[in-house]
């Protein structure tokens, strides 16, 4: 029979955290390289963060209107035109407003601009590649997407790795806003991050 994933996340994070304690010999990393620190501590000038939220909005629209403009063509159901621009006005309001907030205080923080950037690539593949497709799949209907050929197994392994490597880097941005690496950093992120996929899920 086998073990639920997320047992086998437990008893793994657990083996992983005494690996880790035994390979630096509980000791603390401090302080971090200056490069290092430039990850967390860093922020964007005024001028460059505004106009990446601006360009990243002209994208997103347009991005917007094709996906639009190909329902149409299929003949498949539509919002209205004002609907759909009041909704891509509100994202621009939002998104230009909170980048004038933070240029008020010192700019756009570094995190933020690889948080936008994992976001991205994680909604294109989720959207626009078959791969993604069969996520989906797999979510609505496991025994379905599995009679239909998916490879279920591969596709859960990249979910799982492509979530390591999101978790790499928090791990990178943690250690260079507190300087130091410690082994027992992070300690209770994992329930941020089920309670991030819960709600996010729901």
């Amino acid at each position: 029979r086998k073990v639920p994933s997320f047992i086998v996340t437990l008893a793994g994070m657990l083996a992983f955290r005494g690996i880790l304690i035994g390979i630096t010999n509980g000791t603390t990393v401090s302080p971090t390289s200056p490069a290092m620190s430039q990850i967390g501590q860093s922020y964007l000038p005024d001028g460059i963060g505004f106009g990446i939220g601006v360009v990243g909005m002209a994208v997103f629209i347009v991005w917007q209107w094709r996906g639009r403009m190909r329902r149409q063509a299929l003949g498949l159901a539509t919002s209205s035109s004002t609907a759909a621009v009041g909704r891509q006005a509100i994202t621009a309001v939002i998104v230009l407003g909170a980048i004038w907030l933070l240029n008020d205080y010192r700019g756009v923080p570094t995190p933020v601009l690889i948080l936008a950037a994992l976001l991205l690539a994680g909604l294109f593949m989720a959207t626009r590649t078959a791969f993604g497709r069969r996520i989906y799949a797999i979510g609505g209907n496991e025994s379905a997407a599995r009679l239909a050929g998916v490879p279920i197994v591969k596709a859960k392994i990249f979910v799982y790795a492509f979530s390591g490597l999101c978790a790499a880097f928090v791990g990178l941005i943690v250690a260079s806003q507190l300087q130091t690496a410690h082994p027992m950093s992070g300690n209770m992120f994992e329930m941020d991050a089920i309670g991030a996929t819960v709600l996010g899920g729901t």
